[in-house]
């Protein structure tokens, strides 16, 4: 009886750790497959929200970001918003045909070529209702080579500008995450043109085009605050 009793307590010993054991391998499966919960980042003054995935850590703002954040690869996000006559004038990227939009990055596209910068590539992306113009380039006129991919629309007569800059080329992965964020961004509304406003396409590539080189500037800023 008593070795009926022991043969019992080993069996129920070995079933007690087979379960365990299954239950370590369940938790471990489970964490492999499910993605660590995003960031979700409000953005008040342009009545915003956006989204940083898994790797993406908030960075301390410059003068003039609405917010910036950084990944493990070095690569850093900057977003802005600048509001002036071009962004009331133009109003809403999402307003106008493919073509007009189109029209306006590949004319920014040959002003940054002019301009020395290389490997420049432009393409439209659609976020329903958001139209956006994606350019990335090199930039090897300053002693160390910066790499970027810019995202710039104009939404509620503002202009918002996502830029992705790093001293090494962006990997597929970065530029995958990149346009996963900007397709995050939402806004709590998109307003109508105002009847007071004009509905032509005003262009001023020079006023975006700044917005290109202030994005090289606040990367060497940032990363050199970090080095000290």
């Amino acid at each position: 009886m008593r070795k009926h009793n022991n043969r019992k307590k080993a069996l129920l010993k070995r079933i007690l750790a087979i379960l365990i054991a299954l239950l370590m391998l369940a938790g471990v499966f489970a964490a492999a497959i499910i993605p660590a919960r995003a960031a979700e980042v409000t953005l008040g003054e342009i009545k915003a929200v956006l989204t940083l995935p898994d790797g993406w850590t908030e960075a301390e703002k410059t003068d003039g970001a609405l917010l910036e954040a950084d990944n493990a690869e070095g690569v850093h996000l900057r977003l802005s918003s600048i509001t002036g006559e071009t962004s009331e004038d133009q109003w809403n990227y999402g307003d106008y045909g493919d073509s007009v939009v189109e029209n306006l990055g590949k004319a920014l596209a040959d002003r940054l070529k002019k301009a020395d910068y290389t490997d420049v590539g432009f393409t439209l992306v659609k976020a329903d209702p958001l139209k956006w113009l994606r350019l990335a380039w090199t930039n090897g006129k300053s002693e160390k080579i910066l790499y970027g991919i810019q995202y710039y629309t104009v939404v509620n007569g503002q202009g918002i500008e996502l830029s992705f800059t790093s001293a090494a080329p962006l990997s597929e992965e970065t530029a995958a995450q990149a346009e996963t964020i900007v397709q995050s961004l939402s806004f709590a509304e998109i307003m109508e043109r105002p009847k007071t406003s004009d509905s032509s396409m005003k262009t001023s590539l020079i006023w975006i085009a700044g917005l290109v080189v202030a994005a090289g500037f606040t990367y060497w800023l940032t990363t050199r605050g970090k080095k000290k």
